[in-house]
């Protein structure tokens, strides 16, 4: 049965972005999907689409194919279910099915509000700027740990060339007084 959908490739970029069929894909089939299926969340080729309008599947509402990117996922593990919740335990999306599994854990659903995401986003900065103004400050006591170091330096040289010009000093003195003592006795 041949439908009224024009295959139109999407554009991206002004490359063209080819949309496959979700049911053949699943079959590693690729056949160019026509339709995008509402109810099911399925891009459809042509002969999938026939097959759609028969029984109650007439009734989806069908539109352009949609680029697979931007629908929900399913679940790797039941792959009839759509991920629909965040694990904050073990970090990753899991489906309502999984959830039984993370009894013990704390999750939330994709339609609850952002805010745990903005919280998150918030606590990444205030870790990120706390490390940042430690490192800064670290920086800061190496830099004068290090002209601590110069000064202590020039100090050091200073005093050592002080105590030899002081020996000087005094050697000059003792040779001018030896000399002094030999000249007079002789």
């Amino acid at each position: 049965m041949k439908t009224n959908h024009p295959i139109q490739p999407k554009e991206k970029n002004s490359e063209v972005e080819i949309i496959w069929c979700d049911a053949c894909l699943e079959d590693d089939r690729k056949v160019q999907a026509i339709v995008y299926c509402h109810d099911c969340e399925e891009n459809l080729c042509e002969g999938c689409d026939s097959i759609h309008q028969i029984g109650k599947f007439r009734k989806h509402r069908r539109t352009d194919p949609k680029p697979n990117k931007n629908r929900t996922e399913k679940c790797p593990i039941h792959q009839n279910n759509k991920l629909s919740r965040y694990c904050k335990n073990c970090k990753k999306l899991i489906c309502n099915e999984c959830s039984f599994d993370h009894t013990n854990h704390e999750t939330i659903a994709f339609d609850q509000p952002m805010d745990f995401y903005k919280e998150l986003i918030n606590e990444q900065k205030k870790c990120t700027k706390n490390h940042f103004e430690r490192i800064n400050e670290k920086f800061e006591q190496l830099n004068n740990s290090e002209e601590e170091m110069k000064s202590k330096k020039e100090k050091i040289l200073s005093e050592i060339s002080e105590f030899y010009l002081n020996q000087k000093k005094l050697l000059d003195l003792l040779e001018q007084n030896e000399i002094k003592l030999a000249n007079d006795f002789f």
